[in-house]
């Protein structure tokens, strides 16, 4: 007879741990077992065990639920918004034969990371994660989508990368002024493309009130504040090996960020924390009931 499987809620708590110490799993065993011996989990997952779950697609999607549902208590504090990404070190490397000049070469491989976050916490709202290299600018609309199923979306600032008609049509749909400076050699009139006149506004906004514009787009720079807040915390690389593993790895990082910053927000901020019981989490449709107990 097969081992009855560790609940899911009490592995990713341990992955928690683990990667909130930014201890190796065999030392982070004993804050696990603390954890258990005060109730915070049922069952202590082995390391072994806890890196097998990190090696799981599923899991992903999990981690990207507990990051949204960690920021929403801060809805009632969050509006303007900053989307970027950064990259997360890992240890792995991708080669090639350079056939130019006869030789093997390498270079270390990433995993690029694109996040919505709050410019008031630096809370994260939304986020993806991949283990090879994609592009910001089609990222926008996922991550402000899942973003405004939540919070009341006023201004949303980022770089030049998400330059276009569509990111800009986006977040007006969803009631949002944007702040995306225009690329060099864009212009607000009708050339050989379908006039926009959306873009045209906000192309004169960008040239003739530009101090105004910037007052407001510089909330962007609070998307790096929230990376360097990340890395400087949990570290700036992942140990995974899979590109699976390292994507969740990175994405436990963010996690831990959101606590941290959900639990500093209620002692400043004031806000009144509601913890659920394990009905509530049964009952609730955005959470898997494997995820509970």
């Amino acid at each position: 007879m097969d081992r009855p499987r560790l609940p899911l809620g009490d592995v990713v708590f341990a992955l928690g741990v683990k990667t909130y110490s930014m201890l190796s799993g065999r030392r982070a065993t004993s804050f696990i077992r603390d954890a258990a011996s005060l109730g915070l989990l049922d069952a202590v997952p082995s390391y072994n065990t806890a890196f097998r779950y990190l090696e799981k697609p599923e899991l992903t999607d999990v981690l990207k639920m507990l990051i949204e549902e960690s920021a929403k208590p801060l809805a009632v504090i969050e509006s303007n918004f900053a989307i970027d990404s950064t990259g997360i070190g890992t240890t792995t490397y991708r080669r090639w034969f350079d056939h130019k000049w006869g030789r093997e070469r390498s270079t270390q491989t990433w995993v690029k990371v694109h996040a919505m976050t709050g410019t008031t916490t630096n809370i994260v709202t939304a986020i993806a994660a991949t283990a090879t290299e994609s592009a910001d600018t089609v990222q926008l609309p996922a991550l402000l989508a899942r973003t405004a199923e939540s919070f009341d979306i006023r201004e949303v600032s980022a770089d030049r990368a998400y330059s276009s008609k569509s990111n800009l049509h986006a977040i007006t749909d969803v009631g949002a002024m944007p702040y995306i400076p225009f690329k060099q050699g864009s212009t607000g009139e009708q050339t050989h493309h379908k006039f926009d006149g959306l873009w045209s506004r906000m192309w004169f906004y960008y040239q003739f009130k530009r101090e105004q514009f910037l007052t407001h787009y510089h909330r962007r720079s609070n998307a790096e504040t929230t990376f360097h807040m990340v890395k400087s915390k949990f570290g700036g690389s992942v140990r995974a090996k899979t590109p699976t593993a390292q994507v969740n790895e990175a994405l436990l990082k963010f996690l831990c960020h959101n606590v941290v910053v959900l639990i500093q927000s209620i002692y400043e901020l004031g806000i009144e924390p509601e913890f659920w019981s394990d009905e509530d989490c049964l009952k609730s449709q955005s959470l898997p009931q494997k995820s509970c107990g």
